[in-house]
């Protein structure tokens, strides 16, 4: 994820910013795989559907909240 973002800093070379674009997604795809199975392995048969909605609230609400956080930034720093 270091690289991907790094390579998104060169915005004049569009082909080096869509490959970091592209390594930066991997990078939080395998992080998310990662958390998901660190939680699913703490869980048992009964609980399992109550650790699956809380990681599923969390990630819901970070996809709602990251575009918002974002423009706030923005509109504050430019």
């Amino acid at each position: 994820m270091i690289i991907g973002t790094g390579m998104q800093i060169f915005p004049g070379v569009q082909q080096v910013m869509i490959v970091g674009r592209i390594i930066y997604g991997i990078g939080m795809f395998v992080c998310e795989v990662i958390v998901d199975m660190m939680i699913f392995n703490l869980c048992n048969n009964k609980n399992i559907y109550k650790y699956y909605s809380y990681v599923n609230v969390v990630q819901s609400v970070s996809v709602l909240l990251a575009p918002l956080l974002a423009a706030s930034l923005i509109s504050v720093y430019g």
